[in-house]
């Protein structure tokens, strides 16, 4: 009879145990899908932030670079509309670490580059007035080497020690009726 209900109990543990692996197999799937429920839910939140960020960075980037149409019939709302686009489906955490790390160093060089195009700018705006300025009298046919006048002239042979001309590359009669 000992036997017997040691058997049964034995039996009766055995079916909890496997009632606990079942229970515990179907939480973990459970645990799986809520934390992949919760990892997409994230996702599409950082998506969502994304596309926000980078509407105001493509703004931000407008205000500050120079427009200059590079094909003929582009405006400033055309450009900036395609990178916003060409932006928004970059997804950053799939680009190689050589792409990352060249988006973060055009990050730090675009201040540089817009310092140095209104710096360029300023120039170019100076030489123009200057040029202005310089063109404003007219035109002359004078040329400024006819405008000064020549102090004395000087003899080319004689800056180079030759006196006489005639006696320079030796006798060249020649003789003709050889």
């Amino acid at each position: 009879m000992d036997l017997k209900k040691m058997a049964e109990d034995a039996r009766t543990l055995l079916d909890r145990q496997d009632k606990m692996r079942a229970n515990a197999h179907a939480t973990a799937k459970e645990q799986k899908e809520i934390a992949a429920q919760r990892e997409a839910e994230t996702k599409e939140a950082v998506r969502k932030e994304y596309a926000k960020a980078t509407g105001e960075a493509v703004k931000s980037v407008r205000e500050k670079v120079p427009f200059t149409p590079l094909v003929e019939g582009e405006t400033e709302d055309d450009r900036y509309t395609v990178l916003s686009q060409k932006v928004a489906q970059v997804d950053f955490d799939a680009q190689t670490p050589r792409a990352k790390a060249l988006a973060v160093a055009s990050t730090f060089a675009l201040p540089q580059a817009i310092k140095t195009i209104g710096l360029r700018d300023a120039e170019i705006a100076t030489l123009k007035q200057a040029l202005a300025k310089a063109t404003k009298g007219g035109a002359s046919i004078a040329t400024k080497a006819d405008e000064t006048p020549d102090a004395e002239e000087k003899d080319f042979f004689k800056e180079f020690g030759i006196s006489d001309r005639s006696a320079m590359f030796g006798s060249m009669s020649l003789d003709v009726t050889a």
